[in-house]
């Protein structure tokens, strides 16, 4: 959750400090940098190793042992997720300002507003999630993801960008949230492997995302986001086939 926030928040922030310089970003960035080398050298505590954790294991190994079951396309779709994601982070200042001419203070408004969805997706709407009801949720949440992405094109106005934004936020959050518990369950208790293989697959989609989608809006413009809210549809085929699979590492 707190690392979701902070893609939200961060580019928030970036564009209300953007207003006063375009530098302050980068200044306010490092400065926090170094706050937080100070904070992680003189809190932080490395914590005791026990049993298998003493031993040096190469996480390729346990890595490619969870690729052999189901949670594989789990591991697919937060690439999907994250994907998405970085493609609209990297194109909506540069596409609304061709469609409403819209300014680093106005960005930083809506990425704030966003935030909020963000927040309270992840702190109220997940709660409601029961165990087994997940990929329901997460087929849910990638349709509002796609309703979201499709009204982009559209934008006429500061305030409907920002409803687009705040529902595309609130699919991409509920099922970033609900990606994760599940991901969890299905590990067979392997959850620092799974954990770091997600991750991994967020770094991919948030390195390849902006490259692709800012391409493609030099080509196609606004028709970005019908591509993008197409492959929100097609990653629901992902949990799908998660769904009809039955080499799980539950029972493991």
């Amino acid at each position: 959750m707190s690392i979701g926030l902070g893609f939200i928040f961060g580019p928030a922030i970036g564009g209300l400090l953007g207003a006063v310089s375009l530098s302050l970003p980068f200044t306010a960035s490092a400065i926090l940098v170094l706050l937080l080398m100070f904070y992680a050298s003189l809190v932080l505590k490395e914590p005791a190793r026990q049993g298998e954790a003493v031993k040096r294991k190469l996480l390729p190994k346990g890595g490619s042992i969870l690729w052999q079951y189901r949670i594989r396309y789990l591991f697919l779709f937060s690439f999907a997720v994250t994907f998405l994601l970085a493609g609209l982070e990297s194109t909506f200042q540069l596409f609304q300002i061709d469609q409403i001419e819209i300014t680093p203070l106005q960005l930083g408004y809506l990425f704030m507003a966003s935030g909020l969805v963000d927040a309270a997706i992840q702190g109220g709407v997940v709660r409601r999630v029961k165990d087994g009801s997940e990929t329901k949720w997460i087929i849910g949440a990638q349709i509002v993801t796609a309703i979201g992405l499709l009204m982009l094109p559209f934008t006429s106005s500061l305030i409907f960008a920002g409803v687009a934004l705040s529902v595309f936020t609130a699919g991409n959050a509920l099922a970033r949230t609900v990606l994760v518990s599940l991901t969890s369950k299905e590990s067979g208790g392997k959850y620092g492997t799974a954990a770091g293989m997600t991750y991994s697959m967020d770094n991919m989609g948030r390195i390849i995302g902006p490259l692709f989608f800012t391409w493609l809006l030099t080509i196609q413009s606004g028709s970005v986001y019908y591509l993008s809210a197409a492959l929100a549809l097609l990653s629901i085929l992902l949990i799908v086939i998660y769904r009809s699979s039955a080499k799980t590492l539950r029972s493991h």
